[in-house]
């Protein structure tokens, strides 16, 4: 879904969690749906990446970029909008190489997966997010929107791709 269509969703809500593969755009869809409603932005610093009783706690008027809580997106409340960033593994996989991204982070988030029961795969972490949403979660969650990463270039507060050459990890900004 285009973030123009999401935006009719999204509107209705004043706890939202971003996730999805890292690299997918958590990060930016985060502060431009914080800016665009006027709620808190929850960086997953401040939770600590992985801790799902840290987000659950700071998601009172605000948005939690959570990428690291994918395997756990199917656990938070009812009230809660699940968005859940879309973004081709082609453009995921060369931003990891671009930030020279660690493959123990990857290691991390499958242990997260297999202890919330789900089978690993042997296949890169961000096609097994996919396909563990796509086939198992997005089922489970009765409120949630697949944001497609592109459709929010149009937004004020996106960066031309020419512009983030030298952006780090965690950059939304020149």
């Amino acid at each position: 879904m285009n973030y123009t269509e999401a935006k009719t969703i999204i509107k209705n809500f004043t706890q939202i969690v971003v996730t999805g593969p890292q690299r997918s755009g958590t990060r930016i869809a985060s502060k431009i749906i914080a800016h665009d409603f006027g709620l808190n932005y929850i960086d997953e610093k401040i939770i600590k990446c992985y801790s799902l009783n840290a987000a659950k706690s700071a998601l009172d008027n605000s948005v939690v970029q959570a990428p690291g809580l994918s395997a756990k997106c199917h656990l938070f409340p009812e009230n809660v909008l699940i968005v859940f960033m879309c973004r081709m593994l082609t453009e995921i996989q060369a931003s990891e190489r671009r930030i020279k991204w660690d493959p123990k982070f990857a290691e991390n988030e499958f242990l997260l997966y297999e202890d919330v029961g789900f089978k690993r795969i042997n296949a890169p972490i961000s096609n097994y997010k996919y396909l563990v949403w796509s086939r198992n979660q997005r089922p489970l969650i009765k409120k949630s929107v697949e944001l497609e990463y592109h459709s929010l270039n149009l937004h004020p507060l996106w960066i031309p791709k020419n512009l983030r050459t030298d952006f780090k990890y965690n950059q939304t900004k020149i």
